[in-house]
């Protein structure tokens, strides 16, 4: 369905996403990212994007640019535990654990805090 979207207008960032993520939850990283990439490209200031950017590149193993992901996606939506929670795990990975701490109790600040992948 996504693919027909996405056939029918190329420039529809939202499909792009939702297409990515989807790659990224069955375990095609790569895929997810050269998607992300185009989704990115479309909308540049949808957190969502810098949010999923960060988890493949957790997954890879890629710390530095995860955690300048993050802070993109904060830097658009600061309101959200999730961010604050993932960029935690980052920072608890590279050992700023007083990195991680802040952003592990910014997280509780917000109601949504129990929808963090905890």
């Amino acid at each position: 369905m996504l693919y027909k979207a996405l056939g029918i207008n190329k420039n529809f960032a939202a499909a792009y996403y939702e297409t990515a993520n989807i790659y990224f939850k069955k375990g095609y990283a790569d895929k997810a990212d050269e998607l992300l990439k185009k989704s990115i490209s479309l909308n540049k200031d949808d957190y969502r994007n810098y949010h999923l950017k960060g988890s493949i590149l957790l997954k890879k193993g890629n710390f530095g640019d995860a955690m300048s992901a993050y802070s993109k996606a904060i830097e658009l939506e600061q309101g959200i535990s999730s961010l604050y929670f993932d960029k935690s795990q980052v920072q608890f990975r590279l050992s700023s654990l007083d990195g991680a701490l802040f952003n592990i109790n910014k997280a509780l600040e917000f109601d949504d805090y129990k929808n963090a992948s905890i």
